[in-house]
């Protein structure tokens, strides 16, 4: 799905709601005023300029953030799978009986 449309009207049902419409929805079905395009993210209804994309400056910086922390615990995971994996075979006694262990 592309960019979202919400109504801005603050005593409109949809906007109260946080309703959001497709990219080519003209009017709100609830009061009649034009949509007009608003962020993407589900907890948010900022209002977006015409070029501004799918997300509102926070939530791009929101999203941005959880791609880096992902990134970082995906990183020492990967560091620590050895340590893991050589624990888990160590608690079934198999790593004693791997060649150079003792």
């Amino acid at each position: 799905m592309g960019r979202v449309k919400g109504c801005i009207n603050k005593k409109c049902k949809a906007n109260k709601n946080m309703v959001k419409y497709k990219e080519n929805e003209e009017t709100c079905p609830e009061c009649g005023l034009e949509l007009s395009f608003i962020c993407k993210s589900k907890k948010c209804h900022t209002v977006l300029e015409e070029n501004d994309g799918k997300y509102c400056i926070l939530c791009k910086a929101i999203k941005a953030d959880n791609k880096d922390k992902l990134k970082q615990s995906a990183g020492k995971l990967v560091k620590m799978a050895p340590m893991i994996v050589s624990g888990v075979l160590a608690g079934k006694g198999i790593v004693s009986k791997l060649p150079g262990k003792k």
